[in-house]
């Protein structure tokens, strides 16, 4: 059961309290735990299907398929106020070695990206757009942006709590190198 209080609560798109990327990679995460062990397991090729809309408190299910090839398909379904299920995301959950991440050059990436608006701004236009962000989620510090592709300055936060592997309010660009997508 997901609420709508702490945490989720902080973050709302089009006034509507609604579970980060994050939190799918979270419970995918905590899946592949229960279904795999969580050694050397990936999410990767996620697909955001549908918002997971949390209004007081919503059922969700975690749906993880037999492994095949060294990859099991995952899926989130939340429970609709009629009873039936709405699939909110699905990815893979791989269990080969996990590759670290390719470093970057990040000077190098800076000076061909223009620099977009800081943190103040940054937020003020994402609220113009229907996405307010609680403090938890207000990480993102500088952005420069390109020709398909995008650079973000990310603050240091406290390390996850409470069991998470992904804290949900950590930025996308801060998980763990295991839970690439």
């Amino acid at each position: 059961r997901l609420e709508s209080t702490d945490w989720v609560g902080e973050h709302v798109v089009e006034d509507r309290v609604v579970l980060p990327a994050t939190g799918h990679l979270e419970l995918m995460l905590e899946a592949a735990a229960s279904c795999l062990g969580s050694e050397g397991v990936a999410v990767e090729d996620v697909v955001l299907e549908a918002p997971l809309v949390v209004e007081g408190t919503r059922r969700v299910q975690v749906v993880v398929d037999e492994e095949q090839q060294g990859r099991s398909r995952v899926r989130i379904y939340g429970e609709a106020q009629d009873g039936a299920w709405e699939r909110c995301s699905e990815g893979w959950l791989s269990l080969s070695a996990v590759q670290p991440p390719v470093a970057l050059d990040l000077d190098e990436v800076r000076q061909r990206l223009k620099q977009g608006p800081g943190k103040d701004e940054l937020y003020r236009q994402l609220s113009g757009r229907g996405l307010t962000f609680g403090e938890r989620f207000r990480a993102v510090e500088q952005v420069w942006t390109g020709p398909g592709e995008a650079l973000g300055e990310i603050a240091e936060r406290a390390p996850a709590t409470s069991g998470w592997q992904v804290a949900p309010w950590w930025p996308a660009g801060r998980t763990p190198p295991r839970s690439g997508y």
